[in-house]
């Protein structure tokens, strides 16, 4: 097997992602490199890095779910790169404790995000 090359791209663009492993690059998520490169404590506010970045995946999930009210559970779950629509709706579930069709029918995040902190205090 050929040594594999590293190389830092965007995993939201994913036709660079699958060009650059077809040619043998890896390819790290930047998540698992930023808490140890960039010097980031151990805790920020309280919480892992973890729990602020699967928050940011739930405050970008939310923000899709409510600008396309119209599309479906699969729809919805495909503009957010989820497998499916079950995944989509236990990740938004765990996070703030609603299912994704409570959340589409009302605006805005400070309500969730005001549950999110009561759910991890």
């Amino acid at each position: 097997m050929w040594p594999r090359r590293h190389a830092d791209v965007d995993p939201l663009d994913l036709d660079s992602v699958e060009f650059l492993l077809r040619a043998g690059f890896s390819v790290e998520h930047p998540s698992r490199k930023l808490p140890r490169a960039a010097g980031w404590p151990r805790k920020i506010a309280g919480l892992p890095p973890s729990k602020w970045f699967y928050l940011g995946q739930g405050v970008r999930s939310v923000s899709v779910l409510q600008a396309y009210p119209e599309d479906t559970g699969p729809q919805s779950a495909h503009r957010l790169r989820f497998h499916d629509e079950s995944r989509l709706s236990n990740h938004v579930h765990g996070l703030f404790g609603h299912r994704p069709t409570f959340i589409r029918q009302r605006l805005g995040l400070e309500w969730l995000l005001a549950d999110w902190m009561a759910r991890v205090s």
